[in-house]
């Protein structure tokens, strides 16, 4: 069939289309700019013989749009039921809409109609069939997790939240850094100088690094820690007071390790790695009159020999004999934990800060949060915070430094022992007021003697969060445990100056 033959008005409507287009620039393809164009016409010559059928009476009039009722649905089917009426609200006279607010007027209208409105019976759910025994069986019970409230958008949800591990303190635990296996701790003390040195040597080569925050450390060979230098591993670290001439201390536990035969061989040649941290002690008082060579190497031997897997001493021994605070005399301390997934976590540090570990002039630690049983006192929190800074060594200079080591039995990359000293050194802040200052060599080391893996990506971060609060815990023990010299100046112990 043929198409029909445009009509008289289709056709002029299309010049004018065509008019236009041929005046305007078009960047469409010449096929369907033609496509549009014909279209355009076709609807404009419609439009106009339907003007001209309307004008001329052969259409019928266009009726008007009545507005419906709300309540009248369009193309609703019939209902069967009786349609409810509904009762209309009283008017509210002259003296209630002068006393109502306007914006309530409608609303109080609205709630008198539903106070009359009568709602039609409802009909009674029919009972379900009881499941099937087989299929009960078979469906496994539906475990219920629990959950938390969540603040968001002014509303509050539900969602799972795993109840955190609480660490545990086992009794038969000592609370040291030995409580890791294979570590072994020794102390050389010197009273009549007022120093000493500590060593911790593994049995087997641990992966470690560490992180420097004081404004005036004193190390050696913690440039290999780092995450990007090619040595992994470590066969001891060593703490030792007597400032700068202390480094002189891991030659000497150097050579106990290589008269053991323990280091990292390189052909023929056996090199035990020991880095070091010291702290600044030569003002405490004491003989520092040690002729040409100072006694540290030998310190470092004697502490490397008397190494032991069990017990050790805290307070006034090893590198914490000459240790202060701004406030009582430092020491040694140690604290461990046993995370529930069988990790343990310790710490072993020497208390020399430029600021204190107890809060203003109170025996109260910074650490009591974190305290477990009464390891330093069982004192808790003051009342009242003094937050006034007492500093050591004003006026200036003067050297300070706490140094120590956070160890874990669980196997951890090199990055993994950095992320763990830098969240270990979270737990120096939380003890020491103020810390990292310009005269202190804040240092802590990290390290991983590598048995038990990691199950869960989280537990990196679980380790981290005991080592924060085991390192917190050693600094506060090491202050509870100290002793004071029997020399001048003589800083009196924290037992000794509150009689505990």
């Amino acid at each position: 069939m043929s198409a029909p033959h445009p009509t008289l008005a289709e056709r002029a409507a299309a010049l004018r289309v065509a008019t236009l287009a041929t005046e305007a620039p078009c960047w469409l393809p010449d096929a369907l700019h033609a496509m549009i164009l014909a279209c355009l016409a076709r609807i404009f010559g419609r439009l106009e013989n339907m003007i001209q059928l309307w004008a001329q009476g052969l259409l019928p009039p266009i009726a008007p749009i009545t507005p419906r009722h709300r309540t009248q649905r369009p193309h609703a089917p019939k209902s069967r039921r009786p349609r409810q009426t509904r009762a209309r609200a009283p008017k509210p006279t002259a003296e209630a809409h002068a006393r109502t607010p306007r914006r309530h007027i409608w609303w109080h209208a609205a709630q008198g109609a539903a106070a009359t409105r009568t709602a039609p019976p409802r009909r009674p759910r029919p009972a379900r069939d009881p499941p099937h025994p087989e299929s009960a069986a078979k469906t496994p019970p539906r475990s219920v997790a629990p959950t938390r409230p969540i603040c968001y958008d002014l509303k509050t949800f539900t969602a799972p939240w795993p109840t955190p591990p609480q660490p545990t303190y086992p009794p038969q635990m000592r609370n040291l850094l030995t409580d890791i296996p294979g570590i072994a701790v020794g102390h050389a003390t010197d009273i009549e100088t007022g120093t000493g040195a500590t060593a911790i040597i593994f049995d087997e080569a641990a992966t470690a690094s560490a992180i420097i925050l004081g404004g005036a450390p004193g190390s050696r060979d913690t440039a290999l820690l780092e995450p990007e230098m090619t040595q992994q591993k470590v066969n001891a670290f060593v703490l030792s007071g007597g400032s700068i001439y202390g480094l002189d201390a891991a030659g000497g536990v150097q050579a106990w390790l290589r008269e053991n035969n323990r280091g990292q061989r390189l052909r023929d040649a056996l090199i035990p790695i020991v880095p070091q941290a010291i702290l600044f002690d030569l003002l405490n008082g004491g003989n520092k009159n040690w002729g040409r060579f100072s006694p540290y190497r030998e310190l470092g031997w004697q502490a490397a020999t008397a190494a032991t897997h069990g017990a050790f001493e805290l307070g006034t021994v090893g590198a914490g004999t000459g240790a202060t605070t701004s406030t009582v005399k430092g020491g040694i301390g140690s604290a461990s934990m046993k995370l529930p997934q069988g990790t343990t976590v310790a710490a072993i540090v020497a208390v020399n800060s430029v600021g204190t570990a107890t809060i203003g002039d109170t025996p109260h630690f910074w650490a009591a949060p974190y305290e477990i049983g009464q390891e330093f006192g069982g004192l808790g929190l003051p009342a009242t915070f003094d937050l006034r800074p007492r500093l050591k060594g004003l006026p200036p200079p003067a050297t300070a430094t706490t140094i120590g080591l956070i160890a874990t039995d669980a196997i951890l990359t090199k990055a993994e022992c950095k992320r763990l000293a830098i969240m270990a050194n979270d737990g120096l802040a939380r003890a020491i007021l103020p810390a990292h200052a310009p005269g202190d060599g804040d240092t802590v080391f990290a390290a991983s003697t590598g048995t038990i893996p990691l199950a869960d990506p989280m537990d990196l971060t679980l380790i981290g969060h005991a080592a924060t609060l085991v390192f917190a815990r050693a600094i506060a023990r090491g202050v509870y445990e100290a002793t004071a010299l029997p020399y001048p100046p003589g800083v009196p112990s924290w037992k000794d100056r509150f009689g505990k």
